[in-house]
């Protein structure tokens, strides 16, 4: 599902970041869509992860497109707020690839 954001809104979905501070090994192997328009499996070490958000959001890189690269944002679904049960989009935006 392709969930295109404008920037505002993106700032505010992802909310507060910070440097990546959590082991994401335990998403290792999930699917997860993407704005991009088709779903991604979560492999670290593969998948880029620049930021991390509180409350279990992510955000990713997706250049699965040709030309085309996204900054995609991911949270972390829970199962009774603390059980894993999967990533969820929340949405992203295009970034031009092209040297200022």
């Amino acid at each position: 599902m392709r969930k295109i954001v404008t920037e505002d809104e993106f700032e505010k979905l992802a909310g507060r970041i910070v440097p990546i501070q959590r082991d994401t090994k335990i998403f290792d192997g999930d699917a997860f869509e993407c704005c991009c328009g088709e779903s991604h499996i979560f492999r670290t070490g593969m998948t880029i992860v620049t930021h991390e958000g509180i409350n279990g959001r992510f955000i990713l890189l997706c250049n699965a497109n040709k030309g085309e690269v996204y900054m995609v944002l991911i949270k972390t679904k829970l199962k009774l707020g603390f059980m894993y049960k999967g990533l969820e989009l929340l949405g992203g935006i295009r970034v031009d690839p092209s040297p200022q």
